[in-house]
C-alpha cells in the first residue's frame, strides 16, 4: 500500500500555512452553502474591479500582497471599455474650450 503524504494542519498563528488544496475545498464548500456559482480563482477579478472603480493602485497592490504596483498592473489591470470611456470623458472635460 503506497504511503500517503499527510499535510500538516495550519496553525492559528500562521506559522504553518494551510495547503492550497484545503483552501480550495473550504472555499468551494462555503460558496456552495451560499448558493454562489464561483471558484476560488475568480477572486482575482476583484482586483480589476477595484482598479476600475477608482481605488488607488497602492491600496489594491497592498491587498494583493504585492510590494509595489508593477505586478498588480501587469496581471490585474485589464483593459475595460467602460473605464476607457470614463477616462476619455474626464480628460475631455478638462481640456480648454475652443473659441
Amino acid at each position: 500500500m503506497p504511503s500517503r503524504r499527510r499535510r500538516r494542519a495550519a496553525t492559528p498563528d500562521f506559522s504553518r500555512h494551510p495547503s492550497p488544496a484545503s483552501l480550495t475545498r473550504r472555499y468551494g464548500r462555503f460558496v456552495a452553502k451560499l448558493g454562489i456559482d464561483t471558484v476560488l480563482k475568480e477572486l482575482r477579478h476583484y482586483s480589476t474591479e477595484l482598479l476600475t472603480a477608482g481605488v488607488d493602485l497602492r491600496t489594491v497592490a497592498g491587498r494583493r500582497g504585492h510590494g509595489d504596483g508593477t505586478t498588480t498592473l501587469r496581471h490585474y489591470a485589464a483593459w475595460v471599455g467602460s473605464a476607457e470611456k470614463a477616462a476619455a470623458s474626464m480628460i475631455g472635460g478638462r481640456m480648454p474650450k475652443m473659441r
